[in-house]
């Protein structure tokens, strides 16, 4: 009998190595782009640890090497207009502090 749980997380580690590899070669222009989003290099390096989740999210084996960098620039302007990227300038302005906003208490 065949494990379909083992066969699933091969497949979803495939997946991660080929999006790795392909993200790979856009790190550097992609932490420039983060670095003068935030000004700061900490600050870029949380920015692009999120984005990258955002994106490995998103992707899918069938986006290809061909279509990836027009796929990529697609998901980076949705994720720089979305809530993600609004909060996670809130928390760097320190308006907002984190545990206590996401539990919903008051800071």
């Amino acid at each position: 009998m065949e494990d379909y749980g083992e066969n699933k997380l091969n497949i979803a580690g495939d997946t991660l190595d080929e999006f790795h590899l392909l993200f790979r070669s856009y790190l550097s222009r992609l932490y420039r782009i983060a670095l003068i989003l935030t000004g700061r290099p900490q600050s870029a390096h949380e920015l692009l640890t999120a984005f990258y989740i955002n994106a490995f999210e998103n992707y899918s084996p069938r986006v290809g090497t061909v279509n990836f960098e027009h796929w990529l620039t697609d998901v980076l302007q949705k994720y720089l207009q979305g809530p993600a990227y609004r909060h996670f300038c809130l928390i760097e302005s320190g308006l907002v502090n984190e545990p206590y906003h996401n539990a919903g208490l008051p800071n």
